[in-house]
């Protein structure tokens, strides 16, 4: 959260001509309705993806994948519909700049996490959900350079 995944996955989806799909854009929906919401963003996020594949697309999609029953549905998906699964990791290994962008962001209202405090008291109870095998290719960003350099990056290695 707030390391930069949305602006990342925006200025890709720019430049490549490809739509994104956000699930905070469901999340934002949901959690007017649900209490527990966050599987069904996924599901719907899921969904939009296989929507715009099916229209022969590429399509970006800008979620956190946390767990490994997410990433194994996301890789389920990619065989059934026979694409190939790419992800980016991205990282910031500057805390400060971190904070900063997580403390700072335009709030959505998916963006229930307001402090770092917050994020650390998150991070205790989930860090081990995002700690799973991935056998897809897999990029690793760092959120603390240029968005232009790291979009550069990006390109590169889909090509």
């Amino acid at each position: 959260m707030g390391i930069g995944k949305s602006a990342t996955a925006r200025a890709l989806g720019k430049r490549l001509g490809w739509p994104v799909v956000d699930k905070d854009d469901a999340s934002d929906v949901l959690l007017k309705y649900l209490e527990v919401y966050g599987p069904a963003a996924y599901d719907i996020m899921f969904e939009q993806a296989e929507s715009l594949i099916m229209q022969g697309f590429n399509v970006i999609v800008d979620s956190p994948l946390r767990g490994e029953i997410g990433y194994k549905r996301a890789l389920e998906f990619s065989q059934e519909l026979d694409f190939d699964l790419g992800i980016i990791d991205c990282t910031c290994t500057d805390q400060k700049t971190w904070q900063e962008r997580l403390e700072t962001r335009t709030r959505r209202p998916a963006h229930i996490l307001k402090t770092w405090a917050d994020f650390e008291t998150y991070w205790a109870k989930a860090e081990a959900d995002f700690d799973y095998p991935i056998t897809s290719p897999c990029l690793t960003i760092d959120t603390r350079q240029e968005l232009e350099q790291n979009i550069n990056q990006i390109v590169n290695w889909l090509i």
